[in-house]
């Protein structure tokens, strides 16, 4: 999974300089004027996607830690009553 985030960032850049670009030729933009803006463009969108990957990282990792507690909670459970069933079969 964490494959998967460390893209996100590149991915919102490129989708937004890709939009922009077609925005400052349709718009008929000086080069000058079109190149700034997207520049600016990319630099914010860059910052977005890095804020995003952080949101997913932050709960991603609430999400497992919760799924390991979960699992060790219900192997516990398991375990003990494995326990008991083995105290019980060995008093018969």
């Amino acid at each position: 999974m964490e494959n998967r985030i460390k893209y996100i960032p590149s991915i919102v850049t490129l989708l937004a300089g890709f939009i922009a670009c077609i925005v400052t030729i349709l718009s008929q933009y000086e080069i000058i004027d079109a190149l700034v803006t997207i520049l600016v463009v990319v630099v914010i969108f860059y910052m977005v996607g890095l804020i995003i990957r952080a949101l997913f990282n932050k709960f991603l990792v609430i999400k497992e830690e919760k799924t390991q507690q979960t699992e060790e909670a219900e192997n516990q459970e398991d375990e003990a009553s494995s326990d008991s069933l083995e105290s019980v079969n060995s008093e018969e």
